[in-house]
C-alpha cells in the first residue's frame, strides 16, 4: 500500500498521547511495488487462543479457519477447534494438548494457511514463499502443489506419526555449524542451521538436557523449543 504512517513509543501511555497529539510520521511510498515474501514457521511457537482477536473480529479469517476445521474433522474424526479456541473450563487441558504433535501439526497448518489467505484477500500477495519444517507444507499448498484437503490429510497423518515417537527435545544453540559439528554424537543430530551463529540440535530428552547444561556452564545461553519430540533428528527415521 502506498500510504504509510509510523509511530515509535516505549509505553502504552506514550502511544496514546502521541496518537492524540498526531505525533506520527506520515509519508507516501514510491510507485514501485515492494517485494513481499511469506515465511511460514515450523512447530514450537503455538499457543492456545493464537489469533483469537482475528477470529472474533474478521469474518474472512474466521470463515477460512472454520472451513479448515470442518474438513479436518472429516479426515481425522477429531474436532481440533476446542484445542485452539477453548472455553474457560477447557483451557487447562487445551494448553497441555496444543504442545502435542497430534494437535499441533494440523492446528499450525490451519492458522498459517488461513492467515496467508486473509492477507492475500486484502491485496497483500506474495512474490515468493518459504517455509521451515512443516511450514513448507503451507507454502506448497498455497502454491498449488496439492489441494487444501490433501494438505490437511498430510498434516493429520504427520501429526499422528510424530505423536507416536519416543519423547525427544530440540535446543537452539548460539554456535555456527562449523563450531557445532565436532560436538555432535550418535544421539545428537544437527536439526537446522538458522544463521551464521545459530543452530538447532535434536535428540533424546536426557541427552539434550546434558548438552544444554554443558553450554550453560560456559556462559552460552540455549533455548528449548516447545516441542515434545526430536524433530529433524535420527529419531524420526522410523517413520
Amino acid at each position: 500500500f502506498p500510504h504509510r504512517r509510523i509511530l515509535v513509543c516505549s509505553t502504552p501511555e506514550e502511544m496514546i498521547q502521541k496518537i492524540q497529539n498526531r505525533e506520527m510520521e506520515t509519508g507516501k511510498a514510491n510507485q514501485e511495488k515492494s517485494t513481499v515474501i511469506f515465511m511460514f514457521t515450523g512447530q514450537g511457537n503455538q499457543y492456545v487462543n493464537m489469533g483469537l482477536g482475528l477470529y472474533q473480529k474478521v469474518s474472512l479469517f474466521r470463515n477460512q479457519v472454520n472451513h479448515c476445521f470442518q474438513l479436518l474433522e472429516k479426515i481425522s474424526g477429531t474436532n481440533m477447534k476446542p484445542i485452539l479456541f477453548p472455553s474457560a473450563d477447557e483451557t487447562p487441558k487445551a494448553e497441555e494438548k496444543i504442545g502435542q504433535f497430534f494437535y499441533t501439526t494440523p492446528i499450525k497448518f490451519i492458522f498459517e494457511y488461513s492467515l496467508a489467505k486473509l492477507l492475500m484477500k486484502w491485496g497483500i500477495k506474495p512474490d515468493a514463499m518459504i517455509g521451515h519444517s512443516f511450514g513448507e507444507y503451507v507454502a506448497a499448498c498455497l502454491s498449488g502443489v496439492f489441494s487444501l484437503e490433501d494438505a490437511l490429510f498430510l498434516a493429520s497423518l504427520r501429526g499422528e506419526l510424530m505423536h507416536g515417537l519416543p519423547a525427544g527435545a530440540m535446543l537452539s544453540v548460539p554456535f555456527s555449524e562449523k563450531q557445532l559439528k565436532p560436538l555432535l554424537t550418535e544421539k545428537i543430530s544437527l536439526a537446522a542451521v538458522n544463521g551464521e551463529s545459530m543452530c538447532v540440535v535434536s535428540g533424546p530428552v536426557d541427552t539434550i538436557d546434558v548438552f544444554a547444561r554443558e553450554f550453560n556452564k560456559k556462559g552460552q545461553e540455549c533455548l528449548r523449543y516447545h516441542v515434545p519430540k526430536a524433530g529433524h533428528s535420527w529419531m524420526v527415521e522410523c517413520i
